[in-house]
């Protein structure tokens, strides 16, 4: 008692360190390690999350796309019968909207799942205890950026479906 732990380390390292080949390092310094670390997976997977939105973009523009391409005549007789192009447009925006919420849901479950069996393995590798904590704000701003990237990766379909003359839709095949 009352004695730094520096001089506690060196005593050690004088006494014990070559003979033995130890590596003395306090818990400060194997706690910053493992924070260290810890930060450097959760990066990894802020990477994996910026992949899984570029690819949820271009499925969903090209899912948006193909269904108003396949749904060409239908669009043209809802503008014949009144629809204006701005409610082709948030008809289009909406439905896109909706795959966002189901995606970022689908996203939500298995991210959470993921994330816990992730501390849970550190903490088996640490020794330490992580305790887990969900931060609610996180989720909704999760959702929010689902259904924000689904309305922007609907936007050029959506405008090509709001373009569409009504007489040419009604001939397409």
């Amino acid at each position: 008692d009352g004695v730094p732990p520096e001089l506690v380390r060196q005593r050690i390292d004088v006494l014990y360190g070559k003979r033995d080949h130890l590596t003395i390092e306090s818990n400060q310094a194997i706690l910053a390690r493992i924070s260290n670390l810890l930060q450097q997976a959760f990066s990894l997977f802020d990477i994996l999350a910026i992949i899984a939105i570029l690819v949820g973009f271009f499925g969903i523009t090209n899912t948006m796309t193909m269904n108003v391409i396949e749904r060409t005549q239908e669009i043209g007789m809802l503008r014949g019968v009144g629809m204006t192009r701005g409610q082709v447009l948030r008809m289009i925006l909406a439905e896109a909207a909706i795959m966002g919420v189901i995606g970022g849901l689908i996203g939500l479950v298995f991210g959470v799942i993921l994330s816990q069996i992730f501390l849970q393995a550190m903490t088996a590798m640490s020794g330490y205890a992580i305790t887990y904590a969900l931060p609610s704000e996180r989720l909704w701003l999760a959702m929010l950026i689902a259904v924000l990237v689904a309305n922007l990766a609907a936007i050029l379909p959506a405008a090509r479906g709001a373009r569409i003359k009504i007489l040419e839709a009604i001939q397409y095949e």
